[in-house]
């Protein structure tokens, strides 16, 4: 009877839009669940999928409101729903919180020591190639390719560079 009083592209509209929000959302969660992030950078992008679930839990919620409104029915049937997403949204935030509380400390000690290895590699490099030729130790080349030119990097520079260096 309720399917009569409205055209058949309405409802598959919004049954369309609900399914692939929840496959959204499953898909986030499956994004955010199988990162094991080493950098603050994997970190963020892990973040970011679990807030991404949270955002889709939260466009259900409201396309489940509009179609309340739209689609006359006993509002006791989507009650359950709505807080079964509002739980859903309750342990995204929780799981959210404690995997920040717990890591995000260790990602940013990985990425100062990856800064660290990476400058104690550049002047491992540097004393090598100063002891095989004799040259002012505070200059060197460095070749880039842009437009056929090369410039010179004060070593300061380099390793001032290094050291501000961001990993993700």
């Amino acid at each position: 009877e309720t399917e009569s009083s409205f055209p058949l592209w309405l409802i598959l509209h919004y049954r369309d839009r609900i399914l692939n929000i929840m496959d959204s959302i499953l898909s986030h969660i499956s994004a955010a669940y199988t990162m094991f992030p080493n950098s603050v950078y994997e970190f963020n992008i892990k973040r970011q999928h679990q807030s991404d679930a949270i955002s889709d839990c939260y466009e259900l919620k409201h396309v489940l409101q509009l179609a309340i409104n739209i689609f006359p029915a006993d509002l006791k049937k989507y009650v359950p729903y709505i807080t079964m997403i509002d739980d859903e949204i309750g342990y995204l935030k929780t799981w959210r919180k404690d995997y920040a509380a717990k890591n995000k400390k260790q990602c940013y000690m990985n990425d100062d020591n990856a800064r660290r290895t990476a400058a104690y590699a550049v002047e491992k490099a540097l004393d090598k190639a100063d002891s095989k030729k004799p040259h002012d130790s505070t200059v060197f080349f460095l070749p880039y390719i842009t437009q056929n030119t090369q410039y010179m990097i004060n070593h300061d520079q380099l390793m001032f560079n290094l050291a501000n260096t961001n990993f993700y």
